[in-house]
């Protein structure tokens, strides 16, 4: 969702480890596909529709 979501949540969710999930959230970030919004919470950037 649009909604942000915590690291921590992330991590939950996907099965990944906090390394794989910071590194794979910095990839996204870098492709314009998530957004980091503070206190490592992300988001999904605008035009980029949830899976």
């Amino acid at each position: 969702t649009h909604e942000p979501s915590h690291i921590d949540e992330i991590c939950r969710r996907s099965g990944l480890n906090m390394p794989e999930a910071s590194s794979t959230l910095a990839i996204l970030e870098l492709k314009g596909m998530v957004k980091q919004v503070g206190n490592m919470n992300y988001v999904l950037a605008h035009g980029v529709k949830p899976g």
